[in-house]
C-alpha cells in the first residue's frame, strides 16, 4: 500500500545494458483493474553513469491530488465502506530501454495517510489491519465512533460485543477500508471489538452537564477517526473589516448623524475550545494524529461542519507529572460566519 503524504518510492532494478527506464502510472478511483490503458503519468529517467544497479522513482506527489476527502456517517451501527475518492488504486509497470526485464503490472492500494520518520521508507498499515493507534477509547453515549480495518482479506469479520460482522472483499475500491460504525446508543459499559487477534477496547461515558463534541479527523493510516471531548468548551469570534473616512459636506453644512468613519466588507471567523475530559496517557499519540491531520469534522450528527485546528503546538501529557490527563484543543470554523461564497 501506498501512503501518500510521505514520500513513496518505486524501484527499477537495472542490468548493465540498461541506457533509461520509463514508469507508467495508471490510477483508478472505483473499481479495482490490472489496465495500463491510457496511463495517467509516464516518466522516464536516464542512467546517469555505469555501475548504477537501480533507479527510484518517487510517486506520492502524483497521487495526492485525486483524492475526494468526503467524511463518513451512518445513523445504525454497522459495517460501511469508507466515501468514494478517499482511497485510490495505483497500476504501475516498467518499460527498460537497452537491456532489462519489464516487471508485469503491479498493483496496490492507496490511502491518504502518512508515516514518522523514525518508521522509515514506504510506510505500511499495521499488521493487526486495524487503523486506529490505540486499543483503548472512551467514546461518547449519544454520539458515535469508528473502528477503520484494511480490508486485504486477511480477516473474515469483525467481532463488536460478540456480534461478528463480515468483511467481505469486492472490486470496489472504496471497499479497501471498512468502518465499523458504532451508535453508541446502542452500547453499554465496556465493549470489545476484535480483529483477528487484536482486541479493541471502547468504554461508553455519558455525559450529563456538558455537550459533548464528536471530532472526525483524517489520521496517520488515511482513515477517518473519531475523537470525543467530553468536557467544557469556549466560543469565541474574531471580526475582519475595512474602514474608510466620509467627507460629506453638503451646501456648507454636515449630517452629524452620518459615521464619519464608515466600516464595510465586515466578517468573522469563529473560533472554539474544546476540553476532552480525563482519558488515558497513550491518548497523546491520538492527539498527536489530530493535530497532524489536514482533514477535521465536527460530527454533529452527520451534519459535518469543516474546522482547522488552531493550536500549533502542544505539550504531550503524562500521568506522572500531570497526574489526570486531559487535553484542551483549540480549532477554527473553516468558513466566514457572514456567508460570501
Amino acid at each position: 500500500m501506498i501512503n501518500t503524504r510521505s514520500p513513496y518510492y518505486i524501484t527499477a532494478p537495472l542490468i548493465g545494458t540498461t541506457t533509461s527506464v520509463t514508469l507508467n502510472l495508471k490510477i483508478h478511483t472505483t473499481t479495482e483493474s490490472t489496465s495500463l490503458s491510457s496511463p495517467n503519468y509516464v516518466i522516464t529517467k536516464n542512467k546517469a553513469e555505469d555501475g548504477i544497479d537501480y533507479l527510484d522513482f518517487e510517486v506520492s506527489n502524483m497521487l495526492k491530488d485525486e483524492f475526494v476527502h468526503t467524511p463518513i456517517y451512518n445513523a445504525s451501527t454497522a459495517l460501511i465502506n469508507s466515501s468514494q475518492g478517499d482511497t485510490l488504486q495505483l497500476n504501475y509497470s516498467f518499460v527498460y530501454t537497452g537491456g532489462g526485464s519489464s516487471p508485469t503490472v503491479t498493483k496496490t492500494n492507496v490511502f491518504d495517510g502518512y508515516g514518522y520518520f523514525m518508521e522509515g521508507i514506504n510506510p505500511q498499515a499495521p499488521t493487526s489491519k486495524i487503523l486506529l493507534a490505540n486499543d483503548y477509547y472512551v467514546v461518547n453515549k449519544n454520539g458515535y465512533f469508528n473502528i477503520p480495518v484494511y480490508n486485504d482479506g486477511t480477516y473474515p469479520n469483525i467481532t463488536v460485543n460478540g456480534t461478528p460482522y463480515t468483511l467481505t472483499t469486492s472490486t470496489a475500491i472504496n471497499t479497501k477500508i471498512k468502518n465499523m460504525w458504532l451508535n453508541c446508543n446502542d452500547l453499554f459499559g465496556s465493549v470489545p471489538v476484535v480483529v483477528g487477534g487484536k482486541t479493541i477496547t471502547l468504554e461508553v461515558q455519558e455525559e450529563c452537564k456538558y455537550q459533548p463534541f464528536d471530532v472526525m479527523f483524517k489520521n496517520k493510516y488515511g482513515a477517518w477517526e473519531i475523537m470525543t471531548f467530553f468536557k467544557a468548551f469556549k466560543e469565541s469570534l474574531k471580526i475582519e473589516k475595512n474602514t474608510f473616512k466620509n467627507n460629506f459636506v453638503a451646501n456648507g453644512t454636515y449630517n452629524i448623524n452620518q459615521h464619519t468613519y464608515q466600516d464595510y466588507n465586515k466578517n468573522g471567523r469563529e473560533k472554539i475550545q474544546l476540553n476532552s475530559g480525563y482519558v488515558p496517557e497513550h491518548y497523546n499519540e491520538t492527539v498527536r494524529q489530530l493535530l497532524l491531520s489536514e482533514h477535521v469534522y465536527f460530527l454533529n450528527n452527520g451534519n459535518h461542519i469543516p474546522v482547522n485546528l488552531e493550536t500549533s503546538s502542544y505539550s504531550y501529557k503524562t500521568r506522572l507529572i500531570d497526574k489526570l490527563i486531559s487535553h484542551q484543543i483549540d480549532f477554527e470554523y473553516a468558513f466566514d460566519l457572514v456567508n460570501n461564497i
